[in-house]
């Protein structure tokens, strides 16, 4: 099955509410989603170091519990009340892209101006832009 299988129309519009929220254009917060999850979109996917990691952008243990991922195993559920939390809280702003969300999913969080760590840059230079 192609990843746009895995992204039905329903998944599409919750990202495209996501989004809205966010201030963040839809394909670059589909695109985060789309790779942590090897294009599966899938809730309840695990990764990582060890298989400890799980959901759509791959939470950590600690943040599995702070943004109640296990009580939001549905999609939807789960990208406006677990993930559109964690993405504000590690500081993503209207305006900024998938640089920015990648770096947020990857380190915890923005550098205290509001840009991308440079690590982020040189690791996910095909996700920067």
């Amino acid at each position: 099955m192609a990843v746009s299988d895995k992204l039905t129309p329903d998944r599409a519009d919750a990202i495209r509410d996501a989004a809205a929220l966010l201030g963040v254009p839809p394909r670059d917060l589909a695109t985060v989603i789309a790779y942590e999850t090897i294009g599966t979109f899938s809730t309840t996917i695990k990764g990582g170091d060890r298989g400890v990691y799980t959901g759509l952008i791959q939470f950590s243990p600690a943040n599995y519990i702070r943004y109640k991922v296990g009580q939001n195993t549905g999609f939807r559920d789960q990208l406006m009340n677990s993930v559109v939390p964690y993405l504000r809280d590690t500081g993503i702003r209207p305006g900024m892209g998938k640089a920015h969300i990648y770096s947020a999913v990857l380190t915890g969080g923005l550098n205290s101006d509001g840009d991308v760590p440079i690590s982020v840059e040189i690791r996910g230079a095909g996700v920067a832009g």
